[in-house]
C-alpha cells in the first residue's frame, strides 16, 4: 500500500487502524497458531449468520 499509493509508512498505518510496530513485526506462523486459525474458520463456517 505504500509503494501503490506513494504514502508514507505512518500515514498508511494510520489510515487503516494499524500500529506501525504490527506492521513492520507481521506474526510468526507457527503449527499451533495454524491449527487455531483453521479451527476458527471451521467454527464460523458452521454456525454462519445471515442478516
Amino acid at each position: 500500500m505504500v509503494q501503490q499509493c506513494d504514502l508514507s509508512e505512518r500515514r498508511a498505518c494510520r489510515l487503516v487502524g494499524l500500529s506501525r510496530d504490527s506492521y513492520r513485526h507481521p506474526p510468526e506462523a507457527n503449527a499451533m497458531r495454524q491449527e487455531l486459525s483453521s479451527k476458527i474458520v471451521e467454527i464460523a463456517h458452521a454456525r454462519r449468520r445471515f442478516g
